[in-house]
């Protein structure tokens, strides 16, 4: 948006700041050559052009899943919501919630329940992925499952204390993703 008061022009510019993409009101004189040195970041109606495949690495600490292998796509449970990246993505830093972790590569899907963790997306179309634990799906215990979902939501209704209440919680909501995961009802 813009708005004109006299000599100066008030204008909304998605500008860089130590690698942070946001919006910031900046005053150009009008005839300031200032607004050509401005570094405009590449918008979401603008083509892209570069890489057609993202290279994901996925690293617990015990071990290495993947490293710097090309996929098409991968879906990471983010704390503020499922999202999937391509190439070309804007770069992004998210804390796992647990979850499904969704990797597409050569039109076949691998999914991998995460606990928690850290997903950073680079400008370089390159991911980077560390979770705490990350278990091949096909490795998880339906009956497990049902029975932690069990477990937990008596533990947290018997939690006589802070503590006790976060332990709940927390095992209650990773039981719930590990179900979601599978596709079954707890």
């Amino acid at each position: 948006s813009t708005q004109s008061t006299g000599m100066n022009i008030n204008i909304m510019l998605p500008i860089l700041s130590r690698g942070l993409r946001s919006k910031r009101l900046v005053k150009f004189n009008k005839r300031s050559p200032a607004i050509n040195r401005v570094p405009i970041a590449r918008g979401y109606a603008q083509e892209v052009t570069g890489p057609t495949q993202l290279k994901l690495t996925l690293a617990t600490p015990d071990s290495t899943i993947f490293q710097n292998e090309p996929i098409e796509i991968v879906t990471i449970p983010g704390e503020s919501g499922v999202f999937g990246v391509l190439a070309n993505h804007v770069p992004v830093i998210t804390e796992l919630k647990p979850g499904l972790l969704r990797i597409k590569k050569e039109g076949k899907n691998i999914d991998y329940f995460v606990s928690g963790g850290f997903a950073f997306v680079h400008k370089d179309s390159t991911c980077n992925i560390s979770a705490i634990e990350a278990v091949p799906l096909e490795q998880l215990d339906a009956d497990a499952a049902r029975k932690n979902v069990s477990h937990y939501q008596d533990a947290l209704a018997k939690a006589s204390d802070d503590e006790a209440r976060a332990v709940a919680k927390i095992g209650l909501q990773t039981a719930q993703a590990i179900c979601a995961a599978l596709g079954i009802t707890a």
